[in-house]
């Protein structure tokens, strides 16, 4: 069964839950605020498959130590919530995450110019992100639908705790 929710009244999204009537009918008559926290919540959870193998793909390549022994890679992945759409965008966005884009992507053939232009390298591609995304896309959307119920659940269990 699937259903539209609105965000703010602007903007609508299918959503299906798969799972008992009641939960659905409970879903539809929560507040808009509770719905998108209930969705957020989901949505990192889902994320958190593509942030965790993208994770275990960067130390399957890396090479060599850093002078900060990649200690900003936990830092440097971030989901934020979409503002005009229902949804959350995953990846390198923190400012620490420049590095590792530098490291995904790859850069071509680097150049300094001080008083004589010198030579600093090139970045290879690892793709150790794009990889991640390829691989568990097709997991992340899968687990969407459950992640929703549970976090539909945590949200009744804590109605029913307050009462």
């Amino acid at each position: 069964m699937a259903k539209t929710v609105s965000n703010t009244g602007n903007k609508e999204a299918v959503i299906k839950l798969i799972n008992s009537s009641d939960l659905q009918k409970l879903f539809f008559e929560l507040q808009d605020k509770v719905q998108m926290k209930v969705l957020n919540d989901a949505f990192k959870q889902s994320g958190k498959l593509i942030t965790d193998a993208a994770k275990v793909n960067f130390n399957a390549t890396k090479k060599g130590k850093s002078k900060t022994n990649y200690a900003a890679l936990k830092r440097a992945f971030r989901n934020k919530p979409l503002r005009k759409d229902i949804g959350m965008v995953f990846g390198m966005q923190h400012r620490d995450g420049y590095k590792y884009r530098f490291l995904n992507y790859g850069t071509v053939k680097r150049f300094t110019k001080n008083k004589k232009t010198r030579y600093t390298g090139i970045i290879k591609p690892s793709n150790f992100f794009t990889n991640a995304v390829t691989s568990q896309a097709e997991n992340a959307q899968n687990a969407l639908s459950k992640n929703i119920t549970a976090s539909l659940e945590k949200v009744v269990k804590k109605y029913e705790k307050s009462k």
